[in-house]
């Protein structure tokens, strides 16, 4: 398997950190979440607005997504349990979770799939993110 690293020291003679290390990231500008478990070029599928998948280049395997979004889902997440504010990370199964549950049934017909994929691999993998600034004041 082809990595980026060997792909950018080959043709630029630069590489990125030593080791890939899978972990949730929040970006706050962009109000996003994005996971991915493995060091290898993936293949973004837009499912809606909130979710993308990440898939490996034969598009067979699911390793990683984006929710967009996430802010407003959070706040949902932390109005029906508070002590989510005090935790330094945060379950991501929780806000696809959630996703689900406040988009109903008939926005996400033909797309359960997809957000069954990413529910679970946020939990086969216990996937948190690290966000505490969104902590409440």
């Amino acid at each position: 398997m082809e990595t980026l690293n060997t792909v950018l020291d080959r043709a630029f003679n630069v590489s990125l950190a030593e080791a890939f290390e899978a972990k949730a990231t929040y970006n706050a500008p962009m109000d996003c979440v994005e996971y991915v478990n493995s060091d290898e070029f993936a293949l973004a599928v837009r499912i809606d607005g909130f979710l993308t998948l990440y898939k490996d280049k034969s598009r067979q395997r699911v390793i990683g997504f984006k929710c967009k979004g996430f802010r407003y889902i959070f706040e949902r997440v932390r109005e029906q349990h508070p002590e989510i504010a005090e935790c330094h990370f945060i379950p991501m199964i929780r806000i696809i979770e959630a996703a689900l549950s406040y988009a109903g049934d008939e926005l996400f017909e033909g797309k359960r799939a997809a957000y069954e994929q990413a529910r679970e691999i946020a939990d086969r993998e216990n996937v948190q993110i690290e966000c505490p600034e969104l902590k409440a004041a």
